[in-house]
């Protein structure tokens, strides 16, 4: 949901992405958070592997937010490698566009162990 407060969903866009990058630490979450005031879906296409895209998307997840990636074929692969540090309930769908894509949708992410 995009605040009213704001101009145009552009700009929106623009400073969560900005907001993301640079949340770096848990303890910036809240902030990070009451600045977006909640966030319910995250997506992202050819971006990074989804162990960064986690980490990029952390700060703005909450207990409704749902994450859909748009993966390749080394999904399961990045799935696998993305629980060596987060604990997430999974779900990958076939692309309609691309026979060899998936969908990964992200629900309930939690940080498992810090790097």
């Amino acid at each position: 949901m995009i605040p009213e407060r704001q101009h145009s969903s552009a700009k929106w866009a623009v400073a969560a992405a900005q907001l993301w990058t640079s949340a770096r630490s848990e303890s910036r979450k809240p902030r990070l958070q009451s600045k977006l005031g909640g966030v319910d879906v995250i997506t992202a296409r050819a971006l990074a592997p989804l162990p960064r895209l986690l980490e990029l998307a952390a700060p703005a997840f909450s207990a409704h937010t749902v994450a859909l990636f748009l993966k390749g074929r080394e999904a399961e692969a990045e799935v696998a490698a993305a629980r060596r540090r987060w604990t997430f309930d999974a779900t990958l769908e076939p692309s309609l566009t691309d026979a060899g894509g998936r969908i990964v949708a992200i629900k309930a992410l939690e940080v498992e162990r810090e790097e």
